[in-house]
């Protein structure tokens, strides 16, 4: 076990504390507030019982007890061997019991002079303003819709923690003010002081609510989309498989080809019209994304002195034949090449621009199960994200127009929706409701500019797939890797299980969206004695085509469809016994 791990020491706390500080959703405000109010709760219950004159307000041996059981726990979970900030969660009773000692010992003495009284609020929101630096964030679908789920909490421009601690240290000044003055501070208003009485219980009283609001701003900014709000509800009322009744999956993903509209053969649609500079083979052999750690290490992951655990080799991988125009490059999510031609613009050495202008494809009747035309992609690649900041790439659009006899009629044209990452292999999508009723026919216009090595993109044909549910696709029965943090999410999909020593053949694997994979690339490796080890050796995998309802720009995660790689063979046939063995009793060595 510290080997592989993670088997962290007592004296590598730190790295917890790290994370809680950090500007991911592990160091959110909401869980930072909690744990810095129950450590000032120590604090002021340890000041009141120390100090004589609160003898007569506080149970002394009882309140020292509970001190003590507090400032142990903190030893006990340092020597734990991971270091996750959700173990924090182990002090709800005791935290509880804290901050009732905490309220207690504001009543004492020490906490009665006006003096005091600001000076202590001006501490809590000292520590206020420090818990709103961190994002207002959740782990994976938790934070869908919600504001500020990437960064400190801010309007218009200004971060909400700076106010708070203007506030906490206007507080400090008046604080001390009043300790340099104290004779003429007995004349203050009572009303002036009352916001003093219970500060903690203020504080944490506005971060619950701002928590309440947020989320419920997430799930009304997201409907109809995927919320966890929204779920929750579908389960009352009969629906109770969560995320799997919205993602939706291209089954057969080359049935939803789009048919040239002058009847050609596809090669000749895709390439004939315009082609200065995309060749079937210009795609690039390294599709690592720049943004993503696809080695997944790190303290909180793997012992940092055990093997590294890196990810899938992220590279463009070749064909023994060639594909149907001439492309050696293996095409992503189950396209077929005899089937689908691909171009793409990258060279060694570019001195020209790179343009293509495909021949014209007819669109299918509207139906709701074909709510989205798809191309394709690989590449660097101009698009502009939800908050409407542009990424630079190269140019790919899709132009709709309408037949006129042998003619067609250009219309307008749209910017696909880019999930990401670049330059990776992904869907583009266009929402069908985008097009106009009048378009019948839709062809793709790609240009490349830009001589820089980096700035390239490789494209298929565009089609409008047949899609189902990954509830309808998998069911309740197929056996499922679901990996740690999707499972909650996917309640009616069944882990592959493990009966008498035999694990079931996975036939799919859910993983969750690439904010996260990586870590659970790592846990679950061979390397690490994990699933991983045990489905790559027996399967070839395919990362199917999905998409989430009404939220197309969402990254959600991926099905992974798993194909054996004997699959004649059966299921062993096990034989059971029962023998009796002393507890002395040794089967022998492990031989590593």
């Amino acid at each position: 076990r510290t080997a592989i791990g993670p088997s962290l020491a007592w004296y590598e706390e730190f790295f917890r504390y790290s994370e809680l500080f950090s500007q991911t959703a592990d160091g959110s405000l909401a869980r930072r507030i909690p744990v810095l109010m129950m450590v000032l709760s120590m604090f002021t219950a340890g000041a009141a019982i120390i100090h004589q004159a609160s003898k007569s307000r506080m149970a002394r041996g009882p309140s020292i007890r509970l001190l003590a059981v507090a400032i142990m726990s903190f030893g006990f979970l340092a020597a734990t061997p991971t270091k996750w900030v959700h173990h924090f969660g182990a002090f709800a009773g005791i935290g509880a019991a804290i901050a009732a000692l905490g309220a207690v010992a504001l009543t004492t003495a020490l906490f009665q002079s006006p003096r005091n009284k600001v000076l202590y609020g001006s501490i809590v929101l000292l520590l206020a303003a420090y818990a709103a630096t961190g994002p207002n964030g959740y782990w994976y679908v938790g934070s869908f819709g919600v504001p500020w789920w990437d960064k400190r909490p801010s309007i218009d421009g200004p971060v909400l923690a700076t106010g708070v601690l203007a506030i906490g240290l206007l507080l400090l000044i008046i604080g001390a003010f009043l300790y340099l003055r104290h004779t003429e501070a007995r004349g203050l208003r009572r009303w002036a002081l009352m916001p003093f009485q219970a500060p903690v219980a203020i504080v944490t009283s506005a971060f619950v609510v701002f928590a309440m609001l947020s989320l419920a701003k997430g799930a009304v900014s997201q409907y109809p989309a995927y919320s966890i709000a929204r779920s929750n509800i579908d389960a009352l009322r009969g629906s109770p498989c969560g995320l799997a009744t919205d993602v939706l999956v291209e089954a057969d993903i080359n049935s939803g080809l789009l048919s040239p509209a002058t009847g050609e053969d596809p090669e000749e649609a895709f390439g004939g019209r315009l082609n200065t500079g995309f060749d079937p083979n210009g795609i690039r052999v390294d599709l690592v994304p720049e943004d993503i750690d696809v080695n997944g290490s790190g303290p909180s992951t793997i012992n940092p002195d055990g093997p590294r655990v890196g990810g899938a080799s992220i590279t463009t991988e070749f064909l023994d034949e060639p594909g149907i125009n001439g492309s050696l490059v293996t095409l992503p999510f189950g396209l077929d090449p005899a089937r689908v031609p691909v171009l793409g613009s990258f060279t060694d050495s570019q001195s020209e621009v790179a343009e293509l202008l495909t021949g014209w494809y007819e669109l299918p009747e509207r139906s709701p199960e074909s709510p989205l035309l798809v191309v394709t992609a690989a590449g660097l690649i101009d698009s502009t994200d939800a908050d409407g900041i542009r990424d630079y790439g190269q140019t790919l659009e899709v132009e709709y127009g309408r037949s006129n006899g042998g003619s067609f009629e250009a219309m307008g044209r749209i910017q696909p929706i880019d999930p990401g990452p670049s330059p990776m292999w992904r869907n583009l999508r266009v929402p069908m409701s985008d097009i106009p009723e009048e378009a019948d026919v839709v062809r793709v216009v790609a240009r490349d500019q830009d001589f820089e090595a980096r700035q390239w993109l490789a494209l298929t044909p565009p089609r409008v797939p047949q899609v189902t549910t990954l509830q309808d696709l998998v069911g309740s029965e197929q056996p499922v890797l679901l990996d740690w943090t999707v499972g909650l999410h996917f309640p009616c999909q069944q882990p592959y299980l493990h009966i008498n020593g035999v694990a079931q053949p996975a036939e799919y694997r859910i993983t969750p969206d690439r904010g996260v994979i990586a870590g659970a690339n790592s846990w679950q490796s061979p390397f690490a004695g994990g699933s991983l080890g045990l489905t790559n050796t027996l399967n070839d995998s395919t990362t199917m085509a999905t998409y989430l309802r009404d939220d197309w720009r969402r990254d959600w995660g991926e099905l992974i469809d798993y194909d054996r790689y004997v699959p004649d063979a059966v299921p062993a046939d096990i034989e059971h016994d029962t023998v009796t063995r002393s507890g002395l009793w040794s089967p022998g060595p492990i031989v590593p």
